[in-house]
This record gives structure tokens, C-alpha cells and sequence, in this order.
């Protein structure tokens, strides 16, 4: 079996908080479940599913203490733009469960 070819620059940190997911300029909004992160996107786990191209607008709910001795949130934005890069059905779960990449636009200030 083929390992996964990682496509990310930068570290990636895990690191579960609570977001509020919004398509941007949409009333529509969810809740969901960080699973990772690094400066230049997110995965979350959702029971909505979104798709690829959709712009969509994150906000971290509440920062959780980091326990790990390292900055398991550093490159998480408190609030950001993003593009859903996939949106996947993890299948070790209950039916209507997604994992979701998303892309966050330009550099990290």
C-alpha cells in the first residue's frame, strides 16, 4: 500500500478546538472539530459536506489550553477566509461524518 504523498509545506500541528463554519456570505453556519492545522490551512471533522472550490469563513469558538509543552495551535487563525480544498466521509464513524481540507488565501500575517 502506497503511503499518502504529504503536499504541505509547513508542520502541521494537532490540535482539536471548537469552529464555527460559515459558506461565506451565506445566513448558514455550523459547528465543527479542528483536527489540524498548520499556517497555511485546516482540517476539521463535520457532519456537513462541503464542496470543493466553496469559500467558507472560520472562527475559532475557544482557544483550549495546549498541555503538550508545545504550541500545538501556533498557524490556527482566530478567524479566517478559506477555499475547501476535499471533503471526505471518514469511514470508521457514523454515516454523515466529514473530514475536511481547506486552504487558507495569501501568506499568514
Amino acid at each position: 500500500m502506497k503511503a499518502l504523498l504529504e503536499k504541505r509545506i509547513h508542520e502541521r500541528r494537532d490540535y482539536g478546538a471548537p469552529i464555527i463554519v460559515s459558506i461565506f456570505n451565506k445566513k448558514k453556519f455550523f459547528d465543527a472539530q479542528t483536527l489540524n492545522n498548520c499556517t497555511d490551512g485546516i482540517c476539521f471533522k463535520s457532519s456537513t459536506f462541503l464542496r470543493p472550490g466553496t469559500t467558507v469563513y472560520l472562527r475559532v469558538k475557544k482557544f483550549l489550553p495546549d498541555t503538550s509543552g508545545t504550541c500545538a495551535f501556533e498557524g490556527l487563525r482566530a478567524a479566517s477566509l478559506g477555499e475547501i480544498k476535499w471533503c471526505r466521509e471518514l469511514a470508521d464513524t457514523d454515516a454523515g461524518t466529514y473530514e475536511v481540507g481547506v486552504k487558507y488565501p495569501g501568506p499568514a500575517y
